[in-house]
């Protein structure tokens, strides 16, 4: 056997394991704490399942893949090929030699390790586990080989193992290229020999380069072997043994363990163990405290279910017999593994046989290999399927036991199809439907003389089959003459039965009893419509012009007017027409009246009257065929635009009235009449006629009219009035005279001087520009017929701001104490001043009954000023106020007497 060697963990020790000849110390099961050496002898066989590459950086965390597992879900450690920085195989070897002492025995230990220091060519060393999580637990971390713990394995541990160390690997240390394998991890062959070394403790070999064997070991036992011992639903019971490692003669015990992890304790002596159905356990050997390798053990689960398995039917046994069926052996279940037997169905006394044994009715149990057979009794009657089933773990079987057929009837009981008369002529007749009864066979249907026939409600047809149960109906066709019989035979397998259908009498017809012509249209054509439309008696009514050729009731005929009367025609028809009647019909001409003449010299006052077309009407048709219009009406209109009104004031007879209204103008006016007589049948006549009102005499002379005058005109300043022309009837002339910069107009627009025409109602606009100085007068005349009026415009003065000389009334012996006033009225100025005051006694003034005060104030013309002057209560003083009316002065003068008042 090749040597191996593995680096991990055995227990709660770390131990580098180095197999012996005969001894492989691999564990081929997952592991979460394997290593993958990348040197020369690595290299596994397996399936590649994802190719993984890491560039630049990786942590001394390392890197989380996807997760692989096997067929029931469980996560495992697959084997990995990994090439550092572009090299698959690179070699760096360190060799040392280390003398040993344990318990006296000197030991020397030669060891090469092949691939273990990461180097700059690549080649390191990495760990693999299921440390990540989730989908991604497959973990690789890069590592190196601490040499110095290699020296002296008893040192202190770093990370999870003796000499490994966790490293990381810079942006510049280039690519990993990971290659995961589908089979568990396994590490390379040595190169050279060596011993078991692990725990701490040396075992020397005792010969060198894989030689076989040595005496100095004391290895663990044989792995345990399993026997099934018996197994029943629920548990299987197996035995173990082992045979003794080398040198090693201790009590060999046992443990049983639910998972492959090396168990520390519960070993017994004890050799026998249960384990569930459906579990898988393992069994390890200890022996002087050293545990073999595991042996599993599968208890499969149970298998109740047998494989699938029937029974021939039996067909068409006798009523009521007992029937035994084939046998049949019980398959596919699992090994020792039992099933339930148990009966159902409808068969009577049903009962099963089991390996030859005795029937029986009661539960039991199969197993693989038993046989069985099932009886039953028949049913009593007849076309019957009883059954006897056999279940076994759930799979059935079935044992069907038919009954002959009953014996063929092909006879059915007696059925009746009811005859008919007094039927319709031609007419397809239907049966009474019949439920055919008293066969049990399926027999044939037929029908003479043309008749079909409907099976169940299906389509009607000449031939076909019924059966026992089902319905059958006939139809026939009815003769095509009256009293007449037809008949049909229909069989049924062996019954017949005839069915007769016979048609009416013959229906004789009555004649109408009214006929009724009436003229439907009504237009100017040559020819109208008439409709003939016959009631009463008994059949189908026909009209005619002639009585020869007949038409439906209601046909519209076509009758000229000629008002000569047509003679039309009425019967029923039937199975024998009914005799005619008569009746005749008069399309009158279209109505005509002689003319209305026209209407003229009407008054201008206006009129208000009614007239009568008595006349017209006889001077026309009308009243020839006045019984043959139907309703008369008579419209009326004119186009007079409203002066005159035209009414009916009786639509048959034709009366209408007349009004006009009062003609304002001088001149005639002329409107035309149309009057229109419509009748029901005899179409219309329209004729017009004029009505012409007379003129007012003229009225040329207008009601007197103002223009406004303006004084104190501004110069140079054009000034408008404006009058409107009344008490006219006709148009008159407007004649313009007076100053030559004036002009008048009619439309307020065109202004000039010529004559023009206006007429009641219309606006004279007259425009007269002022003249260029002052105190000038400029006149304008309109004159029309014999009234005129004239404008004038007078411009203002000059501007005088001087007024006339002014005198207040002086006072003198004025008591002290009292206020004196005196006023005086401004006149000779037209236009507004100033008026000052100048006093040094406190004196007012005021304008007209404005606010007394000292300050200046504006006068016009005829405006007052009054001035007032409160004396001290000094005797004998003087007290003066000057008012200045531009330019205009005036002094106010106060004296005191003595302080009694004036003394003379």
């Amino acid at each position: 056997m090749a040597k191996r060697v593995v680096l991990g963990k055995k227990g709660s020790d770390y131990v580098l394991q180095i197999s012996k000849s005969g001894v492989d110390v691999i564990d081929d099961s997952p592991n979460t704490k394997d290593l993958l050496f990348n040197s020369l002898d690595t290299y596994r066989s397996g399936v590649i399942v994802s190719d993984t590459t890491i560039s630049g950086t990786m942590s001394s965390s390392g890197v989380a893949l996807a997760t692989t597992a096997d067929s029931n879900g469980t996560a495992y450690i697959p084997a990995y090929q990994i090439i550092e920085k572009g090299v698959k195989s690179n070699f760096t070897e360190f060799q040392e030699t280390t003398n040993l002492s344990f318990a006296g025995i000197q030991h020397t230990l030669e060891a090469t390790v092949a691939g273990a220091l990461p180097t700059s060519a690549g080649g390191g060393l990495f760990e693999l586990s299921l440390g990540g999580s989730g989908s991604t637990l497959n973990l690789v971390r890069p590592t190196l080989f601490d040499i110095t713990e290699v020296e002296n394995p008893t040192g202190s541990v770093n990370g999870n193992y003796p000499y490994i160390e966790y490293r990381s690997r810079g942006s510049g240390d280039g690519d990993v290229e990971i290659l995961m394998l589908r089979i568990p991890c396994q590490y390379g062959k040595m190169t050279n020999n060596a011993a078991l070394f692990g725990n701490s403790e040396l075992t020397p070999a005792t010969t060198g380069g894989g030689g076989s064997g040595g005496s100095g070991g004391v290895s663990a036992p044989a792995d345990p072997t399993v026997t099934l011992s018996s197994r029943n639903n629920t548990n299987d019971t197996v035995v173990v043994s082992s045979s003794s490692g080398s040198g090693n003669s201790g009590t060999i015990t046992f443990a049983q363990t639910s998972t492959n992890v090396t168990p520390t304790s519960g070993f017994t002596t004890t050799t026998t163990y249960t384990q569930p159905r459906n579990s898988t356990r393992y069994y390890w050997a200890s022996q002087s405290s050293i545990v073999s390798g595991s042996t599993s053990f599968i208890s499969p689960a149970v298998d109740s279910t047998p494989n699938a398995f029937s029974f021939t039917p039996v067909l068409n046994a006798s009523l009521n017999s007992t029937n035994t069926s084939n046998t049949i052996t019980i398959a596919g279940l699992g090994d020792g593994d039992t099933a339930t037997v148990s009966l159902s169905g409808t068969a009577g006394s049903k009962q099963y046989s089991k390996n030859g044994g005795s029937y029986t009715s009661s539960s039991g149990t199969a197993q693989n290999g038993d046989t069985f057979a099932v009886r039953g009794t028949a049913s009593g009657s007849y076309s019957s399927t009883v059954t006897v089933i056999l279940t076994v773990g759930g799979v059935s079987g079935t044992y069907s036991i038919s009954t002959q057929g009953v014996p063929a009837d092909t006879t059915p009981d007696a059925f009746n199809f009811t005859d008919q008369s007094n039927l319709n002529l031609n007419t397809l007749i239907y049966s009474n439907t019949v439920t055919i009864s008293g066969i049990n066979q399926t027999v044939s249907v037929s029908a003479t003389n043309g008749a079909q026939f409907s099976i169940n409600g299906g389509s009607y047809v000449t031939s076909g089959s019924i059966s026992n149960g089902q319905t059958l109906r006939i139809r026939l066709t009815s003769s095509g003459s009256y009293n007449t019989t037809t008949s049909t035979t229909v069989t049924v397998g062996g019954t017949s039965d005839v069915w007769s259908i016979t048609t009416r009498s013959a229906v004789v017809a009555s004649p109408p009893t009214a006929l009724t012509l009436t003229q439907t249209t009504n237009t100017a054509a040559s020819s109208q419509t008439v409709t003939a439309t016959a009631s009463g008696g008994s059949g189908t009514p026909q009209v005619s012009n002639d009585g020869s050729n007949w038409q439906s009731n209601g046909y519209s005929f076509s009758q000229s007017r000629t008002g000569t009367a047509v003679t039309y025609y009425a019967r029923n028809a039937g199975e024998v027409n009914s005799s005619s009647i008569s009746a005749t019909k008069v399309v009158p001409p279209v109505v005509t009246l002689s003319g209305i003449g026209n209407f003229t010299g009407r008054s201008a006052a206006g009129e208000n009257n009614t007239y009568a077309p008595t006349p017209q009407r006889a001077g026309g048709n009308y009243n020839t065929y006045a019984s043959y219009w139907g309703t008369t009406t008579t419209s009326i209109s004119n186009n007079s635009g409203g002066w005159l009104s035209s009414t009916i004031t009786n639509s048959s007879l034709g009366y209408f009235n007349l009004t006009s209204q009062s003609n304002p103008s001088t001149s005639s006016r002329t409107a035309t009449v149309t009057y229109t007589t419509s009748t029901q049948f005899g179409y219309s006549h329209t004729m017009t006629f004029t009505f012409q009102q007379d003129g007012q005499v003229a009225d040329t002379t207008p009601n007197q009219f103002t223009f406004t005058d303006y004084t104190n005109a501004t110069v140079n300043t054009t000034y408008n009035s404006s009058v409107t022309i009344t008490g006219i009837n006709t148009a008159v002339t407007a004649v313009y005279t007076g100053d030559a910069n004036g002009s008048f107009s009619t439309d307020n627009s065109t202004f000039n001087q010529s004559n023009k025409t206006v007429n009641n109602g219309d606006t004279i606009y007259l425009r007269l520009p002022s003249a260029p100085s002052a105190s000038t007068t400029r006149t304008a005349t309109i004159t029309i017929g014999s009234i005129s009026d004239t404008m004038t415009v007078t411009t203002a003065a000059p501007v005088d701001s001087t007024p006339d000389a002014f005198s207040f009334t002086d006072v003198t012996g004025a008591d002290i104490l009292s206020i004196y006033s005196d006023t005086v009225t401004i006149t000779g100025i037209n236009t507004s001043v100033t008026a000052t005051i100048t006093t040094t006694d406190g004196a007012i003034f005021k304008v007209n009954n404005g606010t007394a005060n000292t300050s200046s104030k504006t006068v016009v013309n005829n405006d007052t000023i009054t001035v007032s002057i409160a004396t001290t209560s000094d005797s004998f003083t003087l007290h003066q106020a000057t008012i200045t009316v531009g330019g205009v002065s005036d002094t106010f003068s106060v004296t005191t007497g003595s302080s009694g008042g004036f003394e003379p």
